[in-house]
């Protein structure tokens, strides 16, 4: 059953529906990133702990990459956040493509979709951020990562 819905989910990539809301996703989560490093560059450039200035400006580098860090162990929320937000157009063109005779779902409302959006991502960072000791294990964290993140998505959707 999983693996006939995971064919026909990748023959119907090609469906405009899903290049749309993939595209609008890459988009937006390529936006929201961007923002947050740049917001990150301009946070660890007001640091000023020390008088040396080497110092400083090592300080600075640190917490700058180490932000930068925390955003690519979050990235998978990020993500998820923005393409939740065009789930009923997938949904939709599944409903069109492979439930023809039955009567089209009805679409949530925008509040709703950002409600739901919002608790997943929470979800999906919260037991990010409860691993983080478990990332710092050479060779395991990768597939600690990968593992957590892939069953939280598989959940959701």
């Amino acid at each position: 059953m999983i693996i006939k819905s995971y064919k026909l989910a990748l023959i119907q990539l090609a469906d405009p529906a899903f290049r749309s809301v993939m595209l609008r996703g890459i988009g937006i989560t390529f936006i929201v990133t961007l923002t947050l490093v740049l917001f990150g560059y301009w946070v660890t450039n007001q640091i000023h702990i020390s008088d040396v200035g080497w110092l400083n400006w090592l300080i600075e580098v640190i917490s700058f990459w180490g932000f930068v860090a925390i955003l690519f162990v979050l990235f998978p929320a990020i993500a998820t956040f923005c393409i939740a937000l065009f789930l009923d157009d997938i949904a939709e063109a599944v409903e069109r493509r492979y439930y023809p005779l039955d009567p089209i779902g009805e679409k949530s409302s925008t509040k709703t979709s950002i409600s739901i959006a919002f608790r997943y991502t929470f979800a999906l960072i919260l037991l990010n951020i409860l691993v983080i000791p478990l990332y710092l294990i050479p060779f395991m964290n990768i597939f600690i990562y990968y593992a957590l993140n892939s069953y939280l998505l598989s959940r959701e959707y």
